[in-house]
C-alpha cells in the first residue's frame, strides 16, 4: 500500500512536467503564428501544470499541505506569466505604445508627399534612432552605406528578437521595396491586431486610391484612447491593492479590540456554564 501514494505522485510530477509550457521557441515561428490559437493555451497549461505538482507534493507529504498549496499557486502564475510569445500585458502595453507612435509619425509622412514603402522606412530609421530595434536594415537616415531616402530592403534583425508589430511594419516595408504589390506585402501585418487595422487601410487606399494618412491617424488616436483607458483601469486597480495591506493590518485589531470583547461579554450574560 505504501506504493500507491509513490505511484500516484510520480504520475502526477510526470503530467505537471509535460503540461509545463515551452518557455522557449524560435522567433520566426512565433511571429507567424495568430495570436488567437497561441494566447489562452499557455495559460491553461501553466493551470494544469502547477495542479498536477501540487497534487504530486501533497500526496508524498500530506502534512504540509498548508505549505505545498500556496507554493502551487506561486508556480501557476510564474509559469503563465512567463508564457511563450511574449503576449504579457505589459508586452502588449509597450507595443500598443509604439504603435500608436508608429502610426502617428507614418501619418505625417504620408501628408507630406512621401510613398507608404519610403515612408515606412523613414519611421523605421527614426524609432531605431531613438532606441526601439525593428531591424538590422533600419539604420538612422544616411547612415553608413544607407543614403537617406535609399530603397534598401530591411534585413533580419540584429538580435534575432524581431517579432513585434515594428518587425511586422518593416517587413511589410521590405516587401513593398522589393515589389510586392500591397495586397501580398500588408498580409502579414493581419496576423497582429495592433496593425491590422493599418494593413486593411493599406489594401483599401491601393485599390481604391482613397487617402490613407487619414485611417493611419485615426488609428492612432484610437490607439491613444486604449492607452488612456488602461491607464485609469491600472490606477483603480492599484488603488484597491493599495487598501490591501490596510485591511490586513486593521482586520485583527478590530476583532480582537472590537468584537471579541462584545462576544465575551455576551457570553457571560447567557450564563451558559
Amino acid at each position: 500500500m505504501t506504493g500507491i501514494p509513490t505511484v500516484v505522485a510520480l504520475s502526477l510530477a510526470a503530467l505537471g512536467l509535460l503540461a509545463v509550457p515551452e518557455m522557449t521557441r524560435l522567433p520566426e515561428i512565433s511571429a507567424a503564428l495568430p495570436r488567437q490559437e497561441t494566447q489562452p493555451r499557455p495559460i491553461r497549461r501553466a493551470v494544469l501544470a502547477a495542479t498536477a505538482l501540487g497534487l504530486a507534493l501533497v500526496s508524498l507529504a500530506p502534512a504540509w499541505w498548508w505549505l505545498i498549496l500556496p507554493a502551487a499557486g506561486l508556480l501557476g502564475v510564474l509559469l503563465a506569466r512567463g508564457s511563450p510569445h511574449g503576449h504579457s500585458p505589459a508586452k502588449r502595453a509597450a507595443d500598443r505604445r509604439l504603435v500608436a507612435v508608429y502610426a502617428e509619425l507614418l501619418a505625417s509622412c504620408l501628408d507630406a508627399g512621401m510613398a507608404v514603402a519610403p515612408a515606412l522606412r523613414a519611421v523605421s530609421s527614426v524609432l531605431s534612432g531613438v532606441g526601439v530595434g525593428v531591424g538590422a536594415g533600419a539604420g538612422p537616415p544616411g547612415g553608413a552605406g544607407h543614403p537617406a531616402g535609399s530603397p534598401v530592403p530591411a534585413g533580419p534583425p540584429a538580435n534575432g528578437k524581431g517579432t513585434g508589430p515594428l518587425a511586422i511594419l518593416d517587413s511589410v516595408a521590405a516587401m513593398l521595396l522589393l515589389g510586392a504589390d500591397p495586397k501580398t506585402a500588408w498580409r502579414i501585418a493581419d496576423l497582429d491586431d495592433l496593425v491590422a487595422p493599418l494593413a486593411a487601410a493599406a489594401r483599401r487606399s491601393a485599390a481604391g486610391g482613397g487617402g490613407l494618412a487619414d485611417a493611419v491617424r485615426e488609428h492612432a488616436a484610437q490607439l491613444r484612447q486604449e492607452i488612456a483607458a488602461a491607464s485609469v483601469r491600472s490606477a483603480g486597480r492599484a488603488g484597491v491593492l493599495m487598501t490591501a495591506p490596510l485591511g490586513v493590518c486593521f482586520l485583527p485589531a478590530f476583532l480582537c479590540l472590537g468584537l471579541a470583547p462584545v462576544v465575551v461579554g455576551l457570553l457571560g450574560q447567557l450564563n451558559i456554564f
